[in-house]
């Protein structure tokens, strides 16, 4: 896969085949250079603060990270919904 950028979206999953089971989750989603969605992490994004990740951004505790993630993830809910079984059509078909 040779994304070229990424953002957070929601993705409805119905592609299990039990109607029963469909889910919703928040995926860090990855765009070719023609803005064409070319996947998705395989599990939903969990909200996390790990020490690296405070240590790069300086003095900051781990609610400013977790705050400044959920404040990026909250735009994937203006966003369309990625329908999976939609889209992994198309990307079939490319």
């Amino acid at each position: 896969m040779g994304a070229q950028s990424w953002n957070y979206r929601v993705v409805f999953h119905d592609t299990d085949g039990d109607a029963n089971c469909h889910w919703w989750g928040i995926h860090k989603t990855y765009y070719g250079l023609d803005g064409s969605v070319e996947g998705w992490s395989e599990e939903p994004t969990a909200v996390i603060a790990a020490p690296d990740e405070m240590s790069r951004e300086g003095e900051c505790s781990a609610r400013q990270v977790m705050a400044r993630m959920l404040a990026r993830m909250s735009i994937a809910l203006k966003r369309e919904a990625i329908v999976e079984s939609d889209e992994l059509a198309k990307m079939g078909s490319e």
